[in-house]
């Protein structure tokens, strides 16, 4: 499971989105964004749609990069030490 931070994780307003859940995004009024979940739950957070946007493809990137990785490990084996540049 892929989880992001809606903030810095040192603050308290900081909540954990897990990235696979998310159905929809939306904007909000006054700086907010709305996340609608696959299992209909709704949040709204005091984040702006911008800034959660960046934050849900930066998540897909990673995602993406880490599932490359892994699935070219799988094809040429773990043993190798160094990262192959593909």
């Amino acid at each position: 499971m892929y989880f992001f931070p809606t903030s810095s994780p040192l603050s308290h307003a900081c909540s954990w989105i897990s990235h696979s859940h998310i159905k929809r995004i939306e904007a909000a009024p006054h700086q907010r964004t709305t996340l609608i979940f696959k299992n209909g739950y709704t949040l709204t957070l005091d984040v702006s749609y911008g800034s959660m946007m960046n934050q849900v493809q930066r998540t897909a990137q990673y995602r993406f990069l880490l599932d490359k990785r892994i699935r070219h490990l799988w094809k040429y084996g773990g043993d190798q030490i160094a990262e192959p540049f593909v």
